[in-house]
């Protein structure tokens, strides 16, 4: 199990804020990201990780921790060096993701060593290689951690066309019960400690605004989402 350093230690205050649900402004975040922005800015997502992070760490208050490291240590750089050219850097890394942290659909309200914190993570990679899955889950491997780790912590699959909107519920089950427009099927998903669920900045929503005023494109309020909790048996959402 990975043992802490000093560093990591002191970042720990940060991520005691715990969250049991995907609040609104997340909800929404995630749920355009996702349906439509990707393809928007020309960025699909086309493979979809989960990274189980039990077997990576006992306690779950540094998940949050290693996971932005990960993405700021060592993803980040792995992604620019693999897929820029000489004559050509690669479009900026976008995703998005969220934690759960359950077991046989029951939610684990602990974040100690019982805990079964998962991470589920879209991403778009430019076709300028061909991967191969195997070859992207052993490179995962070796950016998650810096020790081997247990097989089936990483698992990673291919996004085929019409299947996001299925990974798109999926990643949303653990919403809030007032943010319902976004998923009419949320479940608890436990407790995680810091940011539940998120996005690349070019997935944000400043960015989805300045999108959407280009495109005349009009979001549903919070107003409108309390309608629609009221009467979702009459009200019918159309994105």
């Amino acid at each position: 199990m990975l043992i802490l350093n000093k560093r990591l230690k002191k970042m720990t205050n940060n991520y005691y804020n715990i969250s049991k649900t995907i609040k609104y402004k997340s909800a929404q975040t995630l749920y355009y990201a996702i349906g439509e922005l990707s393809e928007t800015i020309n960025q699909p997502f086309n493979y979809f990780i989960t990274i189980n992070f039990k077997n990576i760490t006992d306690d779950g208050y540094i998940v949050p921790i290693l996971f932005a490291k990960f993405r700021r240590d060592k993803l980040s750089k792995w992604y620019y060096r693999t897929f820029s050219t000489k004559t050509q850097k690669a479009p900026p890394l976008t995703y998005a993701y969220c934690f759960e942290n359950a077991l046989n659909k029951q939610p684990i309200y602990s974040l100690g060593h019982d805990h079964n914190i998962h991470l589920h993570f879209l991403i778009h990679l430019p076709d300028l290689h061909l991967l191969e899955l195997d070859d992207i889950e052993e490179i995962f491997e070796k950016i998650c951690s810096s020790h081997s780790v247990p097989a089936g912590t990483i698992h990673i699959e291919k996004i085929w066309n019409g299947s996001l909107k299925n990974i798109r519920k999926y990643l949303l089950k653990g919403v809030d019960p007032s943010c319902q427009y976004f998923c009419n099927d949320n479940q608890p998903q436990g407790d995680i400690a810091g940011k539940r669920a998120g996005t690349s900045r070019n997935l944000g929503p400043k960015n989805r605004r300045k999108i959407d005023k280009l495109n005349n494109i009009t979001r549903p309020t919070p107003q409108l989402l309390n309608y629609f909790n009221q009467n979702n048996s009459k009200y019918k959402k159309t994105g």
